[in-house]
Formats: structure tokens, sequence, C-alpha cells
């Protein structure tokens, strides 16, 4: 077995692990959660809802004496709920880490938009990302959205669990893998975590440099910059012909230990593969599509997928051990074209480098089941079907012939800058007083820029110049 780190930094990761599962006064404080639903398939458009609410919690702050019941609030005039827990389980690949399901429903008195949420008022107060603070609770919501003219709805579900760990200046991936039993369209988003029904924590920093595929909900942290407990909190939003009709939502800790190594998940024989750089997998023929996926410095390989529901509609066969290595054959099927990608999330899974904690590792793929090659699918716009931005998210007054899209315009949480041309160049940003708040080298595709405490509302100032020294684009930017 190879060995992944040496002895000091092994001392140092058992540190924060200590740190991690340390047992604090309070009795739940639950680390990761998610709440999906779906309304009641009998009836056309049903008042009866039903709920569930997972979250992961580590052993070591489990009371054995607790009761274990969850508190519901369902906005539309009811009284909170409690609910007690169905079932509770050890998590395979972090097996001091576990998962507990809520299962309960609710009659809404009538048609509406209801924000159904689960608090608990004992959220810790070590994250690196949100202040240090003991009267923030940890709250995770969905929006229910009853309609006449929307018929049953099954909200998002997600497929694989969450990613824990990461390494200090080291890529963390995650991929939310959700897909939508009703074919809807999801929008992935990245909020900052909650500390009330609708009512985000003020002191909330988002992880810097993250950002989220909003087609695909791959994550990825480039380079996280400090060690310890973040928050990192992903809202999916649901939409059928172009209408919002739902809002999932889960919140996740990342755990970023101070030395590592990642596991490194690649396609092998990517040149016979129909695959391009941003992974992207187009499946325009008959013939079956071979994949060999391995996982370096791991000792398992797994795959989640929407795919896997459909009966040898995608098929493994391991081909090493060491490190893993598995050939996925993808089968052509008409019943399968649609415009939106399959998303299948490949994860590699290291040994636990101290008791109960493994590093982990996505590589995510879209595939697409078209008769033709289609090089632009983000922005494909068909029958119940949205672009890959949601349409609160784009700015106003868009020229389209500008090398650079900033928006949202206005500011709340963060805004995206899409790089049309692929140059090298960096955005400066000031405020009203002609003074540089802001530098920031720009991605050749998309980057995510997220507010820090010091850019207060107001009007901004910006330009975007290339490495030459040529001003590409100037603008103005409201932050609320």
């Amino acid at each position: 077995m190879n060995t992944f780190v040496t002895s000091r930094s092994l001392i140092l990761i058992c540190l924060f692990v200590t740190q991690f599962f340390a047992l604090p006064a309070k009795a739940f404080n639950p680390e990761s959660a998610e709440l999906t639903f779906h309304s009641d398939t009998t009836n056309t458009w049903p008042l009866r809802y039903f709920f569930k609410l997972v979250y992961y919690t580590p052993k070591a702050l489990t009371v054995p004496d607790a009761l274990p019941i969850a508190r519901i609030s369902f906005s539309d005039g009811t009284h909170e709920e409690s609910v007690i827990r169905s079932s509770r389980a050890a998590l395979t690949d972090n097996p001091e880490m576990y998962r507990e399901v809520y299962y309960f429903e609710h009659q809404f008195p009538a048609t509406g938009t209801f924000t159904v949420s689960f608090k608990e008022i004992n959220r810790r107060i070590d994250y690196a990302n949100i202040a240090n603070r003991e009267d923030i609770a940890f709250v995770i919501q969905a929006t229910v959205k009853i309609d006449p003219n929307v018929t049953a709805n099954r909200s998002p579900v997600f497929m694989s669990p969450v990613i824990f760990t990461g390494i200090l200046g080291q890529p963390y991936r995650h991929n939310i893998t959700a897909y939508d039993p009703d074919g809807d369209s999801l929008i992935y988003k990245l909020v900052p975590a909650m500390q009330n029904r609708n009512a985000y924590i003020p002191s909330y920093q988002f992880p810097v440099g993250a950002t989220i595929n909003s087609q695909t909900g791959e994550f990825i942290w480039p380079a996280p910059d400090k060690a310890g407990r973040h928050s990192v909190v992903v809202e999916i939003w649901e939409y059928r012909q172009e209408q919002l009709i739902g809002k999932v939502m889960r919140e996740i800790l990342v755990l970023i230990l101070p030395a590592g190594v990642n596991q490194l998940v690649e396609i092998r024989n990517r040149i016979q593969v129909p695959v391009n750089n941003r992974n992207q997998v187009f499946i325009t023929s008959d013939e079956p599509v071979k994949i060999r996926v391995a996982a370096t410095h791991a000792n398992t390989l797994t795959a989640y997928s929407e795919l896997f529901r459909w009966a040898n509609s995608i098929t493994t066969f391991p081909t090493s051990d060491n490190p893993p290595e598995i050939e996925y054959t993808i089968k052509p099927d008409a019943s399968l074209r649609r415009n939106l990608p399959y998303i299948i999330t490949f994860r590699g899974t290291a040994p636990p480098v101290v008791t109960g904690i493994s590093q982990q590792q996505d590589l995510t793929l879209a595939v697409y089941f078209r008769p033709e090659q289609v090089t632009d699918q983000e922005h494909a716009n068909k029958f119940g079907e949205v672009p890959i931005f949601a349409p609160d998210t784009e700015p106003d007054n868009v020229d389209e012939t500008l090398t650079f899209k900033v928006y949202p315009n206005p500011v709340e949480f963060y805004f995206y800058i899409d790089n049309k041309k692929n140059i090298p160049a960096t955005l400066s940003l000031y405020n009203a007083q002609n003074q540089l708040v802001l530098m920031q080298p720009l991605s050749l595709a998309q980057t995510f820029i997220s507010r820090s405490s010091t850019l207060v509302a107001g009007m901004y100032f910006y330009t975007i110049i290339s490495e030459t020294g040529k001003i590409e684009q100037s603008g103005r930017l409201v932050f609320r």
C-alpha cells in the first residue's frame, strides 16, 4: 500500500480531526444536510406533500440519550411540527459519520409558495468562513410552489453522498449529482449559509475562488487557502416550461486538512472517447461508448448517475485493482435522447488517514444522447428547459458584442465574469471615490467572485485589461 502522508503530516491531520470530532456541550449539531420533497402524485395538483430530511453528524457529536427529533416549519400559518428520526447509519466511506433520515408530510391550506425549513439552534461555532458566534443556528430549507397550472411535482433527488474532506492548496471537487424524476431543468447556485428561514448569515464568506457549474452541479474549489471547517451551500432551482416551480438545498461541511495527497480521477482512454475539454460526451451513433476511468492514490472507485436507473444503459467491468480502474460501457438508446445532459460522477476514495476520515475526489462527465453532435449545449432552450443560467441571474441590457459578460447586476453576494474570447485579463474594481478595492485575474472561461465584507452597498466602476495592457471593457456595478 502506498504511503500518502509523512508522520509529521499525520500528526497535523490528527489534531485537525480531533477538533473536527470534538464533542461540544450542546446536543445536536448537523454537519451537512439536505431537504427534498414530492407532491401526492395521486392527485393532479395536490396540497399534500411528502418530505425527506437528511443530515450528517459525526458519531462523536451524537448524544446517546438525545431524543431523535427534528423540528420542521412550513411557513403557512401552522405550528412547527416535530418529526421522529426514521433511520441512522454510518457511511460506508466515512464510518465515523452518521447519516440520519427523517420523513414527514404536510397538508398545505391553499395554493401558493411556501418555504419549508429545518432549524437546529446549535450550529457549531468553529467555521473558518462564518463569524465565531454562539447564537447562529443551522437552517436548511426547500421552496414548494403549489400552482393549479403545474401538475404533480417531484423535487430534485441527491444521488451521491457529500465529500467531507479536502486538502490545503489542492483542488477540491464534489458533484452534487442530482437529477429530476420529472425531467425538469435544474440550475445550481452557491448561496450563503442560513440562520433562519429565508435569512442568510451576514458574516458568511464564500470559499475563495470556488465555483459551481450551474448546469452540471460540479463544485470546484481550486486551491483551498485555509485549513479547518468550511460551510458550502448549494441551492438547486427547478424549472418547468421556463417557470420556477421549486428549490431544494444541500449544505456541506468541508474539512480542509493541512496535508495529504489528492486522488487523481481520470479517463485513461480519453483519445478513444467522444469527449471534449469540458468533459462533455456526445453519443451520436448506435455504437456503445466505452470509458476507462482510473483513480490514482485511491483504493476504491465508484460512480453515481441517473443512467444507472435504467437497466443496461450503463454497465461496469473492473479492469484493475491498483489503482482501481473500471471500464464503463454506455449504450445508446433512443428513449434517453433529450437536450439536457445526464451527469455521471466518478469518485475516488483513499484509505482513511485516520479513523473514519476518507479523502475523496470527483470527476464529472456530462453525457448527451444526441443524433448529431451539438457543441453549445449550455444555451439550448427547448420545451421545458432553460439556459445554463436562470433568468434572474442574467444581467440587464447585456450587449452580446462585449468580450466579457459581468453579471448579475445589481450584485448581492457574488457575481460572474464570462470570458467570451478566452483571453488572459485582469479585473480592476473601483469605488465611488476612485479607490481600487479589488484586483482579480480572470479565468479563460468563467470567473466567480464572492463579495467580501469590504464591498459595501453602492456604485462601483470596473475595467478589464488584457495582458497586453489594452482596456478590453469597462462598466458599472451596483452592490446592494
